[in-house]
């Protein structure tokens, strides 16, 4: 990473892998650069570590990262600009995000509660948030999509209940954040 006063703000040059979406997908259905969750045949992403990416999505896809019902996860050192909603979205999902760069997204990052089952208890620090419609949301129901676009790939994001029970409900957060910069209109949000 090149860092400015101790924090990220971009990728050194030839270090990372480029992920970006060249083919506008903007439709009926949100979609997504990076999807990690539970999918309808059984799979379970705990313990995914998303580390040295750049996304920039050229304003092709909704969201950068969408993250769902994922424990024990790591994201650190990327960059993620250009989206055309969420740069990076976590809902019901636990782990640690450090050193990460988001520019270009409304909002930058957002965090979303947990239930019993899939708790959100993030470690967030040292990442920029810059030139984004909202920096940071914190939510304190969970973000569901209906139906997400999952491109070319023939996994299908597994629905959330109809009508949940209460353990399946989401009302729960708890977030360390360190250093953190935000250079948006609105730096801050809690819903």
């Amino acid at each position: 990473m090149e860092y400015a006063d101790g924090l990220p703000i971009a990728l050194r040059t030839g270090t990372a892998t480029t992920v970006t979406v060249d083919t506008s997908r903007l439709g009926a259905f949100s979609n997504t650069v990076i999807y990690v969750g539970p999918t309808t045949d059984g799979c379970r992403s705990d313990g995914t570590v998303i580390e040295g990416l750049e996304i920039d999505d050229a304003f092709n896809s909704y969201y950068g990262m969408f993250i769902t019902r994922t424990q024990r996860l790591t994201i650190h050192g990327n960059v993620v600009e250009h989206v055309n909603w969420g740069a990076m979205v976590l809902s019901e999902s636990s782990g640690r995000i450090v050193g990460n760069a988001v520019h270009d997204g409304f909002p930058g990052k957002l965090f979303a509660a947990g239930s019993a089952r899939n708790p959100s208890r993030l470690y967030i620090e040292s990442n920029t948030v810059a030139n984004n419609n909202d920096g940071v949301r914190f939510f304190g129901t969970s973000v569901v999509t209906e139906h997400l676009d999952m491109g070319a790939n023939t996994r299908v994001e597994l629905p959330s209940p109809i009508n949940p029970t209460a353990s399946q409900m989401a009302d729960h957060l708890e977030v360390k954040l360190q250093a953190m910069r935000s250079r948006t209109m609105s730096s801050v949000c809690a819903s």
